[in-house]
């Protein structure tokens, strides 16, 4: 029989952070990723994730794509609200 793992994660607010504010992004993906890492999920949900802003590019997940980097989850489509609908903006906030 094959195994199929659904997990969810509330990570209260996964954004990045500033300098001094702790706890860092940093210090929570040392806590989190070595539980994504354990649960080997083929599915995970996450809560409560903000999308950040480069100049000159498109907002994007990149806190959580760093939490998930040295996972399964590395590289995995990510799906999000966006804002106006399919094509819209990811919200900045959660």
């Amino acid at each position: 029989m094959r195994r199929f793992r659904i997990a969810t994660f509330n990570p209260e607010n996964c954004d990045e952070t500033a300098t001094g504010v702790r706890p860092s992004l940093d210090e929570r993906i040392a806590l989190m990723r070595p539980q994504i890492v354990r649960l080997d999920a083929d599915v995970v949900c996450f809560q409560e994730v903000s999308a950040q802003e480069r100049d000159g590019q498109p907002r994007d997940l990149l806190a959580l794509r760093a939490l998930l980097e040295n996972t399964n989850l590395a590289g995995a489509e990510l799906v999000s609200t966006r804002i106006g609908g399919r094509n819209g903006d990811l919200a900045n906030e959660r």
